[in-house]
């Protein structure tokens, strides 16, 4: 058998296969490295591309608002097919959702504070309501891109029925088409047809700016339209307010709007409110509100005005005072109203009659003045028969459906030959009308000069008594009570004037005070007055308030004020307990040395209070000027207003202005309980008056 050896070196083969199989191994490596390597590098490009296009979208120079919304859109449109970053994309989508809402709110809040620092209601009301509303709305229109704002107004007639004035401010210039449908709409929303409407193009901004509601329908513009209104109007007769937003508008800016509203409504009723109220403070302060003529505080300043104008031109003039006859007997046979409509029936007649250039004013009750420039006895006296005659012919039927007639007593004085002064003059004519009435009435009398000899032998009798009284510092302190609404009992007293006649009873202040002031004796008077009643006041150790009526002519004394301070610090007196009343009549006159006085006690923590406000045309520039606690409200006003609405809207506008200024209100002439509770209701902080207790030497509730 033969065997065949074969020999083959395998160590070679070996090792190629095994060079072979590392590469077939390496080449297995190398392809999932690359794969993954190329797989990582377009992952890795694609979230760079995204962070690139996502930093340029940051990187736009735009509102934060407008960055998320980009982002938003680039998110839900652009999608990468991984799962992973699928995941990511709605994490962020998610992410900015809440960024937004948070922007929403702080960009909201933003616009608001932008807004609401402009609502600031400055003196520029008391002109013109308009104007600072249409600076607010101005401020929105920058906040917020409007096209139109409004405001609507219910207002009440005589009959009591309801008259809606709607204002539209344009922040672009509308066709025909879009006012329409504008207006339209309004009066849908108001549900009725009988509106006025006004229009408002704000200057510049309509001027090349349309509006951009292109074909717009009533629909649409609804659908855009912010609004809020109430069922019943609000103060100053706002029923509501609304604003347009522009088509591109955001949501902030609609959620902007939306907020303001309610703030936007108050402040612009406000705003009409005190503009309503100052006009109608200012009117009756030089009107009487029952016959709408002059009221005697501006007869008194014609009447002065009248004696200088008379005296630079070397001419003579007449003063009448005409008082109705038997009016008291009219009045109590058939009551206030028909007393009233018969005064007011009267001044229609008064004004009628006299001349053109001649000036009447009521100066009380049923009496009535007339100043006649450049005019003689003689001319006075054909116009004073006119008034007669005419008053003779006039006839009104009463309620019981007989007819009364009008007849009337005059006095006249001629400047300068019967009075130089005008105290002086008034007192002649109203001396001899009190003289043609005990003469019979019906008939006019001129004083001769037996009367003229009588009258200044009058007043040299009071002259004697004033100076009498100061000699032996007999000045003596009356207390008339004033009772608080809200605590209901006696806090405060008010002093007034007295001096002892000739028998050594008290007289009035009425009767002497306008003659001590032209002698100049008032400044003494009232230190006199001041120290006799804080001497009593400290003794019975009372801690309300007292308040102290002072004659502007006393503060030009020098010696006046630190008079006052020393005969308080004597006397231990605590300065918040004493209210110095300012009477309004000469106020203005020496603004800056009273502004001085006022100053100067108030940072010794005295009060002070404006007396008879609203009987003078300028009350509200010594509330703008001095810092007043108190306001006294004319008692004139106060006692009518339950039978006239004249009088209750002046108090009630008072009482409100007073309110939003934070000063307390004191109601004089409360005689009734009918008036008593009409201020309660009012919401007066204090009465004072015959029904709350009659002027005494002594206080109530003295310790």
């Amino acid at each position: 058998m033969n065997i065949i050896k074969i020999a083959y070196p395998l160590e070679n083969e070996l090792e190629k296969m095994k060079f072979s199989l590392l590469q077939v191994l390496a080449f297995l490596i190398i392809i999932p490295l690359v794969f993954g390597t190329v797989i990582s590098e377009s992952i890795r490009r694609l979230i760079l591309n995204y962070v690139v296009r996502i930093q340029k979208i940051i990187q736009k120079n735009q509102s934060l608002e407008e960055t998320i919304c980009d982002l938003e859109q680039f998110l839900l449109t652009e999608k990468s097919g991984f799962e992973e970053i699928e995941k990511l994309r709605k994490s962020l989508y998610l992410l900015l959702d809440k960024i937004e809402k948070l922007s929403v709110d702080k960009t909201t809040l933003e616009k608001q504070i932008k807004v609401l620092n402009k609502l600031i209601i400055t003196s520029d009301i008391l002109k013109d309501w308009k104007e600072p509303v249409e600076k607010i709305f101005k401020v929105v229109s920058d906040v917020v891109d409007v096209k139109l704002g409004f405001l609507i107004f219910d207002f009440r007639n005589k009959d009591n029925e309801n008259r809606y004035y709607v204002y539209i401010f344009w922040f672009c210039k509308p066709d025909d088409k879009f006012l329409v449908a504008t207006e339209e709409i309004i009066k849908e929303l108001i549900g009725t047809e009988s509106i006025k409407i006004k229009h408002k193009f704000i200057k510049d901004e309509t001027k090349e700016n349309k509006c951009s509601f292109l074909e717009p329908s009533q629909e649409e513009i609804k659908n855009h339209l912010k609004y809020l209104i109430f069922p019943e109007s609000k103060v100053g007769g706002i029923l509501g307010v609304g604003f347009l937003p522009s088509k591109s508008s955001s949501e902030s800016q609609k959620l902007t709007l939306e907020s303001l509203l309610p703030t936007l409504l108050s402040a612009a009723g406000s705003i009409k409110a005190i503009n309503k109220y100052t006009k109608e403070i200012e009117y009756f302060a030089t009107r009487d509100p029952l016959t709408h003529l002059y009221n005697q505080r501006v007869f008194w300043e014609l009447l002065e005005y009248e004696i200088n104008r008379a005296s630079r031109r070397g001419y003579k003039f007449t003063l009448l005072v005409v008082d109705l006859d038997n009016f008291k007997f009219v009045n109590d046979t058939y009551g206030h109203k028909f007393g009233d409509e018969f005064l007011r029936n009267f001044a229609k007649l008064l004004k009628k009659t006299i001349r053109k250039e001649d000036i009447v004013a009521r100066f009380g009750g049923d009496e009535f003045c007339v100043i006649m420039p450049e005019t003689d006895k003689e001319e006075a006296l054909i116009v004073a028969k006119r008034i007669l005659e005419e008053a003779e012919n006039k006839s009104i039927l009463a309620p019981d459906g007989k007819t009364i007639m009008a007849t009337v007593s005059i006095g006249g004085a001629v400047f300068p030959d019967h009075g130089k002064t005008a105290k002086d003059l008034f007192n002649v004519a109203d001396n001899m009308m009190y003289k043609a009435k005990r003469e019979g009435k019906d008939r006019i009398r001129f004083p001769s000069d037996e009367d003229l000899n009588m009258l200044f032998k009058e007043q040299e009798k009071v002259a004697i008594l004033i100076t009498k009284a100061i000699r032996n510092r007999d000045i003596i302190p009356f207390y008339q009570p004033i009772k608080s609404l809200k605590s209901d009992s006696i806090d405060a007293y008010e002093v007034l004037m007295r001096i002892k006649d000739e028998n050594g009873k008290p007289i009035s202040a009425y009767k002497f005070i306008e003659f001590a002031e032209q002698l100049g004796s008032i400044y003494k008077m009232e230190l006199i007055l001041f120290e006799n009643f804080t001497k009593y006041v400290t003794s019975c150790q009372f801690n309300g308030k007292i308040f102290f009526n002072f004659s502007p002519k006393s503060i030009t004394n020098p010696d006046y004020l630190n008079s006052i301070k020393s005969i308080a610090s004597n006397y231990h007196l605590s300065p918040e307990n004493i209210v110095f009343e300012i009477t309004e009549r000469e106020t203005l006159k020496n603004l800056d040395i009273l502004k001085y006085f006022v100053e100067d006690l108030k940072d010794l923590g005295f009060n002070f209070a404006i007396d008879d406000f609203g009987s003078g045309y300028s009350s509200y520039l010594y509330l703008k000027y001095l810092p007043i606690d108190f306001v006294k409200i004319e008692g004139d006003f106060v006692k009518d207003m339950v039978r006239s609405r004249l009088d209750f809207a002046v108090v009630n506008s008072i009482s409100v202005l007073c309110k939003d200024l934070g000063i307390e209100t004191v109601a004089e002439f409360v005689e009734s309980e009918e008036i008593y509770e009409l201020c309660k209701k009012l919401g007066i902080d204090f009465v004072q008056g015959y029904f709350i207790g009659k002027p005494s030497e002594k206080l109530q509730n003295c310790n």
